[in-house]
């Protein structure tokens, strides 16, 4: 993963294997055929007419909480972790995945680090139904729409350079699941992190130090990977899937090692900024990967509107931005927001 620990290949060989497997491992296994984003008038007409979706910072999300609930189990796996296995008993290979997790552990509670787990987490949140109530009265008004999008067909990808990854993902709210997952993955990690015919490391303590500072940050992607998709159980009912766009720092680092003697360029940056709720929120763009329209299969309209004229207007639009085929749709709830 990285150049200075170009002498633990089979080490970083084993861990970037570990990070390809769990990155296929959270692709969802079932997908149904719309999933459904539900918007403003606004949102929709941006949506249609710039043929991208939004992906907005996590900390500007209804729950803004929610990354940091994820960090809070993490911290109580690794407590479980360390209570159970004390490091100044064991040999240097058995001490080194307890010293990562140890640092981990401390990361997670650095001011820094806690603002920039939030800075580079981008959510576009849909729903598996497009005509819950609950949805409507949180992110429908005014004059709100579902908007469903064919999910095999939902690849979109940040529409600026840079080393931002979009994943499709279902929202895991089992308390017990989401514990699972992450004991899971420490697991996978020790059993590579105590393997020492994998490495040899240094006797000098500050290049030892080096070498467990690279292991915690890229056991810090893996975790960053997982809670991205946990929700508190409290938010199950709105059915969420996301896609979420968050810089890939492993590729970053494999990039980088491939072009070690090229001079390095600054991509421009592919946030951007819109205004909400009286300040500003920072958002990415996400657009098809194959440069096609966004597979938009139905528009819903919210229970809040006339169904009509509204219906009218909307149906010209889309044909007029050139979906021809999508299907408009009432929503037949009894209530008016």
């Amino acid at each position: 993963m990285v150049a200075a620990n170009a002498g633990n290949g089979p080490l970083w060989a084993r861990l970037d294997a570990l990070y390809d497997k769990r990155l296929a491992e959270s692709i969802p296994q079932y997908i149904q055929p719309e999933l459904f984003h539900y918007t403003t008038v606004e949102g929709l007409k941006g949506i249609v007419e710039s043929n991208s979706l939004w992906a907005t910072a996590a900390y500007h999300l209804n729950d803004s909480s929610e990354i940091e609930y994820g960090c809070h189990l993490v911290t109580e796996a690794i407590d479980e972790w360390l209570k159970t296995n004390d490091t100044r008993g064991l040999g240097r290979a058995a001490r080194v995945p307890l010293l990562v997790l140890q640092f981990l552990r401390d990361s997670f509670h650095e001011p820094s680090f806690r603002v920039g787990r939030h800075v580079g987490i981008y959510l576009s949140c849909f729903c598996e139904s497009g005509n819950l109530l609950s949805q409507w009265r949180a992110y429908g008004q005014p004059r709100g729409y579902s908007v469903g999008m064919l999910a095999s067909e939902l690849e979109v990808g940040v529409s600026a350079p840079g080393f931002y990854g979009t994943r499709l993902l279902k929202v895991e709210y089992s308390r017990d699941n989401q514990r699972a997952k992450i004991h899971s993955l420490l697991s996978d990690f020790v059993v590579i992190a105590e393997d020492d015919t994998l490495y040899t490391f240094p006797a000098e303590p500050e290049a030892m130090k080096r070498i467990l500072s690279d292991l915690g940050l890229f056991l810090q992607e893996l975790v960053m990977d997982e809670i991205v998709s946990f929700k508190n159980p409290a938010f199950a009912e709105e059915r969420e899937w996301r896609i979420v766009a968050r810089p890939r720092l492993v590729e970053m680092q494999r990039l980088r090692q491939q072009q070690a003697n090229v001079a390095e360029q600054q991509p421009a940056s592919p946030i951007q900024y819109r205004h909400a709720k009286g300040s500003l929120v920072p958002y990415l763009s996400l657009s098809s990967t194959k440069g096609k329209k966004l597979p938009i299969h139905s528009v819903r309209i919210g229970p809040s509107l006339e169904k009509f004229p509204t219906e009218y207007a909307l149906l010209g639009f889309l044909i007029a931005q050139g979906h021809k085929q999508v299907q408009v749709l009432g929503s037949d709830l009894p209530v008016k927001l």
